[in-house]
């Protein structure tokens, strides 16, 4: 059996109509309401999955003549979509749907799901309907599927019983395939009637292009297990194969990405009281200097903190970089979250929320959330159509699942996420690609001083490579004085960005050439003014080199 026409198989056993966005076991009468069946391409005549032809596997029409198949009357195929996590219309009220008026990208090299929706007329009779799908391929050859649906009414996004679908494997979806969908009679009793007009076909013009990206979407993430160790809280984090294994789900299911790897860092004993994730991601973003991680890398710290909260946190990130994104804000793609082996799906979806910053992405609104992106489309945070799961097949609710930037629960990603997350990892990808610098040349532009002021007034200090993008970023009221010996050696002002929880304040400044000569440094802030030594700062602006994979 062809492997989209099992996919389809599966995808009939697999219903998600509820409002939590879980999949739910249809039970046997409902999946059978839908059959895969093959296509006779030189006949054009449906076949069953036995082999026979016609709809009762008799191949003949009960009369002795063999049943031909005619264009479905009384119905249209209204639109055709396709979906990799977001439903993406690529026909629609009958014809193809242009590029420009699409409302997100497809990748190739990812699964693929492919709904046919349907509107019958004031006198519709039900009955099963036949859908065939055509895949034709740059080369020539062709792909094509069948499905008969039970049809009685119009068809219904939230239930793939509802809609014809089928699936194409991650090899099957590639740049150039056109596509072609229409609808037959699957019993005789329709033969006298006129041609339907439109006829049951989209798009009606012929073939159009599916509009699968020329993509190289891959994201790389180490995940640092903490061993904590402090006061009577002993813990290892949960990285046990089941665990890591929904971690990868929840992030390839809901990212632009047709690649992901996850590497699993040896433990890292952690003696000393955790009050803030911000101590672990500082660490971290000096440790994947020090490392030789590429800029396009991602590192997220793991830990069970023997608690719900660390700080009042879950989660966090050592800043949002900018997007487009810049490999001199290689140090910002950073983060860390707990480990709940009591709820092991909040961790997961932490995980993926925080590592969201680490892309670019700040707070969505549903409630509760500090420093949210207001240009988001949907007020409550809601992702605003529906989903697809490429793993796990369940549709998504785009009205009770959240975007994952949200605090609320349950979460995925619509569109305008996915739309704007698309071009930020292909960027990271073609980094993965380029070679190693050679001596002397400077991917990050330069090296940086960074700084986490929290809210009781202690700060700490790192060096790592970087550079601050432009000027307009520079604080009016924050500024650093480096000073050698009590003299002040240079001045300059800061860039400053308060974390995505808003309770500590990151400064950054650029380090002048005769940093190597400053003994302590002076932070500036309004009025105040606080000394630092410089043995206090941990040093890795020097950690340049790049390993190879």
């Amino acid at each position: 059996m062809d492997r989209s026409i099992r996919l389809a198989s599966l995808l009939g056993l697999v219903v998600a109509v509820g409002c939590n966005g879980s999949t739910e076991d249809t039970d046997t009468d409902s999946a059978t309401a839908t059959e895969s069946s093959n296509t006779d391409a030189t006949t054009g005549k449906s076949t069953g999955t036995d082999g026979t032809s016609g709809t009762d596997g008799s191949g003949s029409t009960g009369t002795g003549a063999e049943f031909v198949p005619i264009p479905a009357r009384d119905i249209v195929l209204e639109r055709v979509q396709a979906n990799q996590a977001v439903g993406v219309d690529i026909a629609k009220d009958g014809y193809w749907v242009e590029g420009k008026d699409r409302s997100s990208y497809l990748l190739q090299d990812r699964l693929m799901l492919l709904r046919g929706f349907w509107k019958v007329s004031a006198n519709w009779q039900p009955r099963k309907i036949r859908a065939h799908l055509t895949v034709t391929y740059p080369d020539g050859t062709v792909h094509e599927d069948d499905q008969v649906v039970m049809i009685e009414e119009d068809s219904f996004e939230g239930d793939l019983k509802r809609t014809f679908y089928f699936g194409l494997m991650p090899e099957q979806v590639v740049p150039g395939i056109d596509f072609e969908m229409s609808l037959w009679e699957t019993a005789p009793g329709y033969e006298g009637t006129d041609e339907p007009n439109p006829a049951p076909v989209i798009p009606l013009d012929g073939p159009g292009l599916v509009g699968v990206e020329n993509s190289d979407q891959m994201m790389e993430v180490v995940l640092v297990p903490f061993n904590y160790n402090f006061g009577d809280c002993q813990t290892t984090p949960d990285t046990s194969e089941k665990t890591m294994q929904l971690f990868y789900d929840y992030m390839y299911m809901q990212d632009p990405v047709d690649r992901l790897t996850i590497h699993m860092h040896d433990p890292v004993d952690w003696n000393t009281e955790l009050t803030n994730f911000n101590q672990l991601n500082e660490f971290m973003s000096g440790m994947r200097f020090d490392e030789g991680a590429g800029p396009h890398v991602f590192y997220y710290g793991l830990i069970d903190a023997c608690s719900g909260g660390v700080g009042g946190a879950g989660g966090k990130a050592y800043g949002i970089p900018n997007i487009p994104p810049e490999q001199g804000q290689a140090y910002q793609r950073v983060s860390s979250g707990l480990s709940l082996s009591n709820n092991v799906e909040w961790s997961a979806e932490t995980f993926v929320h925080e590592v969201g910053h680490s892309l670019g992405r700040a707070h969505i609104n549903c409630g509760g959330a500090a420093g949210y992106d207001p240009t988001y489309p949907f007020p409550s945070g809601e992702v605003g159509e529906w989903g697809f799961g490429v793993i796990d097949y369940g549709m998504r609710h785009p009205t009770v699942n959240k975007d994952y930037m949200t605090y609320c629960h349950p979460t995925w990603v619509g569109n305008w996420a996915w739309s704007k997350l698309y071009p930020v990892i292909k960027t990271l990808t073609q980094w993965s690609y380029e070679a190693p610098p050679a001596p002397g040349d400077d991917i990050y532009g330069g090296s940086l001083l960074v700084g986490s002021v929290y809210e009781d007034g202690h700060s700490t200090w790192i060096t790592v490579p970087g550079s601050i993008l432009d000027d307009d970023e520079l604080s009016a009221t924050d500024s650093i004085e480096l000073m050698a010996g009590g003299d002040v050696v240079a001045s300059q002002r800061a860039k400053v960005q308060y974390l995505p929880d808003n309770d500590i304040k990151q400064v950054v400044i650029e380090l002048p050439e005769n940093f190597e000569a400053v003994t302590d440094f002076r932070h500036v802030a309004g009025d105040e003014a606080k000394t630092i030594a410089i043995d206090e700062v941990s040093m890795h602006h020097q950690s340049r080199a790049i390993r190879t994979k």
